[in-house]
């Protein structure tokens, strides 16, 4: 929602007012489980989450990631029992604000409700980028996308810094996003880390060169519809 602009003051007071209940959660614990029924809707205040469904024989499929200040659920009116599960990657702080309660705030700020729209509506832009990445594009192609995407979404909301931010998933993880096996997401991790393009240390990723990021991923950031991030140093005046 932090991507979606400023909120006026009633509608900011008001949801400010729904995400009272907090809780912190431990990483790499469920938050939501497929088809269980639920009243409250999870509010991501702090740290990193994913939606995530299995197949039978047990193989995770991460179909989306959740950042500070996205929600699970952005049509509390209309949901039933999910059809997917949401869990913690880091240690999280959460808000579990009522769905009828967060039925009423959007019912009554229209500014709300339109920013949560605009939200439902950037995730399914960044679901039908996943399906693309992952039909059409070689691996190396695949986590450079990947990564450009999540220094826009994370410079949105003020999370980068020094051209580098927290990534805190595993290889596993990252396989689980990207529909690879965890040898080959190492194996591409490590060329682009030969060949410069980024840095990886203490899970933190800096993005060294990000033109030839952009390039090798065939990324535009068009589908994400946020400002250009600042990538360079500004010269200095006079």
């Amino acid at each position: 929602m932090r991507q979606t602009g400023a909120l006026p003051g009633g509608a900011e007071r008001a949801f400010t007012a729904a995400l009272a209940e907090q809780r912190i959660i431990e990483p790499r614990r469920d938050l939501i489980s497929e088809g269980e029924a639920s009243d409250v809707v999870v509010a991501l205040l702090d740290g990193f989450a994913c939606r995530y469904k299995t197949v039978a024989r047990g193989r995770r499929q991460i179909t989306g990631l959740l950042l500070p200040g996205d929600f699970d659920d952005t049509e509390p009116a209309l949901s039933e029992a999910p059809d997917h599960s949401v869990a913690t990657i880091t240690s999280c702080r959460v808000a579990l604000v009522p769905k009828a309660a967060l039925a009423r705030v959007l019912r009554d700020h229209p500014s709300l409700d339109h920013g949560f729209r605009c939200f439902t509506r950037l995730e399914l832009r960044i679901l039908r980028e996943w399906l693309l990445n992952m039909g059409q594009r070689m691996a190396d192609r695949q986590v450079a996308h990947l990564f450009c995407e999540l220094f826009y979404r994370m410079n949105a909301i003020g999370m980068v810094s020094g051209g580098g931010f927290a990534l805190p998933f595993t290889q596993e993880e990252l396989a689980d996003i990207l529909g690879l096996s965890t040898v080959h997401v190492n194996r591409v991790l490590q060329e682009l880390r030969r060949t410069g393009l980024i840095r990886l240390d203490q899970r933190r990723l800096t993005i060294v060169d990000h033109e030839a990021l952009r390039i090798l991923g065939e990324f535009d950031p068009s589908y994400l519809q946020m400002p250009e991030p600042i990538t360079a140093p500004l010269a200095p005046l006079g």
